[in-house]
């Protein structure tokens, strides 16, 4: 399941909505609680209020209606501008006796034709070239379909990156990957009925 930039805002939007919302609705019954005076109470709500139409106005402000296909994002990217310079990740591995030095991307047809772009063969001719393609576009679809589950997920995920250091960001997917994994393993667990303690 593919999610688009748009709908990654919207979900955040949604969220940040519904925590501002729960804010709102704990601060009434914290001065309930508490038997504040009413001046007191109208003026955190007040604030509280204020708050969430300032964080409406930033959301739309940053929610750009138009189109965030993968072309527009890759124009952006840091990455791939470092890519288009020659300056690529370091790493070194072998296929068929050719030693390589530039990672590669699983790509579908709309990407350009960089050396570092590995794309399925449009009509493949030959047993060789549909595995190819089959092997390909599966494991392409693999990527996609994991990304957007932590994408769901995790909404840290889906955000810009700018603020941080790609040694941040390799942490931040690492422990979303485990903390996915382990969300996995304790519903396995609870939907087989199983006592770990």
């Amino acid at each position: 399941m593919e999610i688009s930039v748009l709908e990654t805002k919207i979900s955040l939007a949604k969220e940040n909505a519904r925590i501002l919302n729960e804010q709102i609705e704990g601060t009434e019954t914290e001065v309930k609680t508490l038997k504040q005076p009413l001046t007191e109470l109208n003026e955190k709500k007040e604030a509280a209020a204020l708050q969430y139409k300032q964080c409406l106005e930033i959301m739309a402000k940053s929610i750009h209606i138009g189109s965030h296909n993968d072309i527009n994002v890759l124009e952006r990217s840091f990455i791939f501008t470092k890519l288009a310079q020659g300056h690529a990740p370091l790493v070194n591995y072998t296929i068929n006796g050719n030693d390589y030095t530039m990672g590669y991307y699983l790509a579908d047809g709309i990407y350009p034709k960089w050396s570092t772009f590995v794309k399925t063969i449009p009509s493949p001719q030959g047993n060789k070239k549909t595995n190819f393609a089959t092997a390909q576009e599966s494991a392409r679809k693999d990527v996609e379909r994991a990304f957007g589950v932590l994408q769901q997920r995790f909404a840290i995920v889906g955000g810009p990156y700018r603020i941080f250091k790609v040694n941040d960001l390799t942490n931040i997917m690492k422990a979303c990957v485990i903390l996915h994994n382990k969300i996995i393993e304790d519903e396995r667990d609870d939907s087989q009925g199983l006592d770990m303690e």
